[in-house]
């Protein structure tokens, strides 16, 4: 019962930004201006009713003679002239920010309230996020496992017809229109392609944890061919024959010593890379979905140069194009976000905290004459900011050139610096 007091408590409460009381005989500060207000599709609100009972549900429809609200699911419409006021809730990312902050890592039952509170109010892929997460850190917990199941369900029910059915162009030729809240459609955004995202795994794999890969034996038998000169290839039909007989994954570790390049995209890794895992579980799902990808910072229109995507978070299209973006941006003075031999200094790590932590500050974000940028992070000791970490040391060393024919939605680099660096590329490598 402490958590729901929890909620309700958090539900009401007040900014903490208010400005402190003049001193005696200073002069009055000057007012600020407003924070823009945070536009939401279907905010929730409470209906007041002039017979003093009290109603809390999504608003989905607003006229001047009724409301909807969408209460577990279902709709109801109230008489305008019944209603005494309406109170409408801060964004449900605001108070999800503040009840996270408040909930203990390890206090499994309030974690499992809080992902059903997101789902309750349409946060379905955060909520998700959240419950892969509790899942991985405590696998044995059956209704733990057993929500994450559902949410992956419903989850792929929102998405598939978006897949299926992706928004046309107007009859006029001219393109469909933006989505209400900012957000940049999946349409709009440039994925990578599944042979971009193969390529990358190949890349990233650790041979050492023998991987299920897939080498077709053709094309296995034409790099034995075109490299027959090297040491590393018996002359011998037999031996040769010996190779081709031998697990996909020797053969994987025999076409990276011969550098054969023109064979890596003809390989497929079936099991997540490592690396690639540790980026979806503990950089992508817990940090960058609630509080960099959200359509009112690096996932929307008013975004700057670094732009990614919270469609479909589970997806592999999702989760390499956005990890390829934060390799490749570069910030305005040239500097990578991500720094893969000192991952504390990484700019990924340094943006996400408060600022009186950070040694890199997040530039400031003015809308309106005030700063209204918010950290990802609560601060070093937070347990992302350690999963952010470990996945850079995770890493594939030394560092792949993917060398992508890819256009990303905003430049990686700034205009200045766009005549002598590379754009959209990882540095030098050896792989």
């Amino acid at each position: 019962m402490v958590f729901v007091a929890t909620l309700l408590t958090l539900a009401f409460i007040q900014p903490k930004d208010a400005p402190p009381p003049p001193q005696p005989g200073a002069a009055p500060p000057a007012t600020p201006a407003p924070a823009p207000p945070r536009v939401e599709p279907n905010p929730e609100v409470v209906l007041y009713m002039k017979d003093g009972s009290v109603f809390t549900g999504l608003l989905t429809r607003e006229s001047p003679t009724q409301y909807v609200l969408e209460i577990a699911g279902v709709n109801a419409t109230f008489a305008a002239e019944k209603v005494d006021r309406v109170k409408r809730l801060p964004p449900v990312i605001d108070r999800y920010k503040e009840l996270r902050a408040a909930t203990a890592e390890t206090d499994i039952d309030q974690r499992i309230t809080l992902i059903r509170w997101l789902a309750d109010r349409k946060q379905v892929e955060l909520a998700l996020a959240e419950a892969e997460l509790l899942q991985a850190r405590n696998p044995k917990h059956v209704p733990a496992r057993k929500l994450a199941e559902d949410l992956r369900t419903r989850v792929d029910l929102l998405i598939r017809p978006a897949k299926s059915q992706p928004p046309e162009d107007e009859p006029d030729g001219t393109a469909a229109p933006a989505s209400d809240d900012g957000r940049i459609t999946p349409r709009e955004f440039p994925f990578l392609t599944d042979e971009q995202v193969a390529l990358i795994k190949v890349y990233e794999v650790d041979l050492s944890a023998r991987p299920r890969v897939i080498f077709p034996r053709d094309s296995a038998a034409r790099m034995l061919e075109e490299f027959a000169g090297s040491p590393l290839v018996p002359a011998s039909r037999e031996g040769k024959e010996a190779i081709l007989r031998q697990e996909p994954i020797d053969t994987v570790q025999l076409m990276f010593r011969l550098r054969a390049r023109d064979y890596y995209d003809k390989v497929r890794i079936v099991d997540q890379p490592e690396p690639m895992r540790r980026f979806r579980d503990d950089v992508q799902r817990v940090t960058l979905l609630s509080g960099c990808a959200t359509s009112q910072c690096h996932g929307g229109r008013d975004a700057g140069r670094l732009v990614l995507s919270s469609y479909r978070p589970s997806n592999d299209l999702t989760l390499y194009t956005n990890y390829y973006i934060l390799t490749a941006f570069r910030t305005s003075d040239g500097r990578p976000l991500i720094d893969w031999e000192q991952p504390e200094q990484s700019l990924i790590l340094q943006y996400a905290l408060p600022r009186e932590f950070a040694r890199s500050r997040h530039p400031m974000v003015v809308k309106d004459g005030k700063d209204v940028w918010r950290p990802a992070l609560t601060g070093p000791d937070d347990v992302r900011a350690r999963g952010i970490t470990d996945w850079i040391r995770s890493a594939y060393r030394p560092r792949p050139d993917y060398t992508l024919d890819y256009t990303p939605f905003r430049p990686f680099t700034p205009p200045a610096a766009a005549g002598g660096a590379p754009t959209g590329r990882n540095d030098p490598v050896v792989r």
